[in-house]
């Protein structure tokens, strides 16, 4: 379904509904980068037939991971002055979390739980600390103070305070957040299928030290994202990886032989070892081995298409899916999606069944822009029972003027100052709103609706 929704439909949804929502990559922006074309590359390395090769391309995917969405998160703990970017960040997640306190404090029915589940597939640790910060009830699943220990059940809790005066009891706002691909704060002890909670990122110094002492680093993403020649045009998408993919093979494999062809006396260079005979130096090769021990110490699901399997096979990852699966199928219930385009096939999977299965439930996305909603279509599709709404800002807007125009035709005509201000705030949405950015949502939609909760 793409019909608008205007405020007070959504204030009335939002009274009544079971509240959940599902967090991607997006909302991090601008301080950590989306994730691209990783999975699709990581999954593609498995066609070069070096394996030499392959496993250096696939390690060189990983770094561009690390460096783009991991390393940044040891700014979140640093005493040091934070980025700009990431002030921006947690503004916005603060504002989120202080907008949703309120609403679900206010609103009407007794009857729903106060409790708000934040699915997300980010590993990040941005929204943890903002919450902690903000004092608010937040429950990422950990249970213990000296080795805090990783619990599914802990996400059941009902939190309550007791008035000192009348010994009247009543439910507190509780945030569940269930990071479904695991955390960079998440760590494995040696011999335990425990996860213990890393709250200073331990585990990802350590790959971020062994990365940086990586002896064959190399640009993999400047290759994969160069444009295609005259003669890739017209073919299709498979087409192009499989010719990108064999240029980056090829990069690689050039960039190691140049580095092993040592210089003779006089300054000459031998001619190149071919790539099948290449023998890489115990010292590198450590040094490439503990890069990867590090890495698999970080409890995550890595960005590849296999995914799915990794979900299943692991138990509290199973479980995670298991309470998303869960949550969705409970009667008059609401999932708001922001930042994530549904790229990842298992989830939206889960999603497309609970909307067939369940009339009562509601997904509402917010796309940031036309382009976005176009791109989640196509990921999403449409339920049985047509009840997937994916809004663009340029819908948004739409809706909220005619709502305006509609309230001031309503009015008394005599009403001039209500009229007035009716007509200049459907302007200032429809001037203003140009993404659904995290910012944006909250500004222009949550904060809306807020305060008419009261």
């Amino acid at each position: 379904m793409d019909t608008p929704l205007t405020l007070d439909k959504l204030k009335n949804i939002i009274q009544s509904s079971h509240i959940n929502f599902l967090f991607g990559a997006g909302l991090s922006r601008p301080y950590l980068t989306t994730l691209g074309d990783i999975e699709t590359w990581l999954t593609e390395c498995a066609t070069i037939e070096n394996g030499r090769v392959r496993q250096i391309t696939e390690d060189n995917l990983k770094i561009t991971y690390v460096e783009g969405v991991m390393k940044p998160c040891l700014d979140v703990i640093s005493m040091d002055e934070k980025p700009e970017e990431l002030q921006e960040v947690e503004a916005a997640y603060c504002d989120f979390l202080k907008i949703w306190n309120h609403i679900i404090s206010h609103r009407g029915s007794t009857l729903l739980s106060k409790q708000v589940n934040i699915f997300t597939t980010n590993i990040d640790p941005l929204l943890e600390g903002v919450a902690e910060d903000l004092g608010i009830e937040f429950n990422n699943g950990f249970k213990g103070v000296m080795r805090p220990v990783f619990r599914e059940e802990a996400f059941s809790t009902i939190v309550s305070k007791v008035s000192p005066l009348y010994q009247r009891t009543s439910e507190l706002p509780t945030f569940n957040y269930l990071k479904m691909h695991g955390s960079v704060n998440w760590r494995h002890k040696e011999n335990s299928a425990e996860i213990f909670y890393d709250g200073r990122l331990e585990t990802l110094a350590k790959v971020v030290e062994r990365m940086e002492k990586y002896p064959f680093r190399y640009p993999v993403m400047e290759v994969l994202q160069d444009k295609l020649d005259e003669e890739n045009e017209g073919k299709d998408d498979s087409q192009k990886r499989k010719r990108q993919i064999e240029n980056l093979s090829k990069a690689v494999d050039d960039a190691i032989r140049r580095k092993q062809s040592a210089p003779k006396v006089g300054g000459a260079v031998e001619e190149e070892i071919p790539a099948q005979s290449l023998n890489i130096d115990s010292a590198s090769s450590e040094l490439m081995q503990s890069f990867r021990e590090a890495y698999d110490e970080l409890v995550m699901i890595n960005p590849r298409k296999a995914k799915f399997r990794e979900t299943v096979i692991d138990l509290h990852f199973y479980e995670l899916m298991r309470l998303y699966a869960n949550a969705l199928e409970k009667p008059t219930t609401c999932l708001f999606v922001m930042g994530f385009s549904f790229a990842d096939e298992h989830i939206a999977q889960i999603t497309r069944r609970a909307a067939s299965s369940n009339p009562t439930l509601l997904v509402i996305v917010f796309a940031y822009d036309d382009t976005a909603k176009k791109a989640i279509y196509e990921c999403i599709g449409k339920s049985n029972h047509n009840n997937i709404i994916i809004l663009s800002p340029k819908e948004f807007k739409a809706a909220q003027d005619e709502e305006g125009k509609k309230a001031v035709k309503k009015s008394d005509v005599s009403n001039l100052d209500f009229k007035r201000d009716q007509d200049e705030e459907g302007k200032k949405i429809v001037e203003e709103l140009e993404v659904f950015d995290l910012a944006s949502i909250n500004k222009y939609v949550f904060g809306q609706i807020g305060n008419r909760i009261n």
